[in-house]
């Protein structure tokens, strides 16, 4: 099955704006240089990142909208470690997160952890530190 036709139903968010600073870019890629570790909280803030990324790992300043549709298979390039909150199924947010972990070992957590353990789910629910 291609790429498209495991993501049709998600609900994709529309363009988001975003701004990053010269001296955050200057910051995260000192960090990287030293070989520090880079962990990103939220989802929007990942997309940012990953948007100002290039392929070679340099975090670039700068502003605009993005798009960025994160799927399972996508190489991650400006994040490490990630702090997320626990997301609805079939939620674009889920499905990033999928791309980061791995759809089963995200899919078992959920399972086994979060939904018996009445966790809840969504902006004002709990969250999540993935290494």
């Amino acid at each position: 099955m291609d790429r498209a036709a495991r993501t049709e139903g998600f609900d994709f968010p529309r363009a988001e704006r975003y701004e990053v600073a010269a001296p955050v870019a200057e910051a995260i890629n000192e960090r990287r240089a030293r070989g520090g570790r880079v962990v990103v909280c939220g989802t929007s803030a990942l997309r940012t990142l990953e948007t100002v990324t290039g392929p070679d790992g340099v975090v670039s300043e700068g502003s605009g909208s993005t798009q960025l549709r994160i799927t399972p298979g996508h190489r991650f390039r400006a994040c490490d470690a990630f702090i997320t909150n626990l997301h609805r199924p079939r939620s674009s947010e889920l499905l990033l997160t999928s791309a980061f972990t791995g759809r089963e070992p995200l899919l078992d957590v959920y399972r086994r952890e979060l939904v018996p353990g009445a966790y809840r789910f969504h902006e004002f629910g709990d969250s999540m530190l993935i290494v």
